[in-house]
């Protein structure tokens, strides 16, 4: 199973799909649960996967961690009635599921990038005030996790 971020475009969708086709391969089976799926991606997907669950709204670094406790029963329920084998949680700043799963469930966290570099880009960014600051708690959050 897959616990990924919005699958839009960009280089960590890319390397999602890549593994998703990858793992196919190699006959695993691919659930994939996720915010939103770019359309013509989950047309490409659907043969490499046997479900896809979309948890609706969008997701992104500043708003994790509200976004997984409002989509913690959604996410909890779909891992019972699938039973995966392990889980993939990507990209590393939604590692916060990681502490509601099962613990006989192998999970993985992949990081993409470093969190040092996330910090200082964060700091330059335009975003202002609070949404900063909540910005970097997450990733510093994110990081303790892991």
């Amino acid at each position: 199973m897959h616990i990924v971020q919005n699958l839009d475009y960009g280089g960590v969708t890319n390397v999602i799909a890549n593994l998703i086709k990858a793992l196919h391969k190699l006959n695993h089976e691919n659930i994939v649960v996720t915010p939103q799926i770019r359309a013509e991606l989950q047309s490409s997907l659907r043969q490499y996967t046997s479900k896809i669950y979309l948890l609706g709204g969008n997701i992104k670094p500043f708003n994790s961690i509200e976004y997984i406790l409002l989509k913690r029963k959604r996410i909890e329920d779909i891992v019972k009635r699938e039973k995966p084998d392990a889980i993939i949680i990507q990209p590393g700043w939604l590692s916060l599921i990681s502490n509601f799963l099962p613990n006989d469930i192998c999970t993985l966290v992949v990081v993409h990038g470093t969190y040092l570099n996330e910090i200082k880009y964060m700091w330059s960014h335009p975003i202002r005030g609070s949404e900063r600051v909540r910005y970097i708690m997450g990733v510093c959050s994110s990081q303790a996790i892991e």
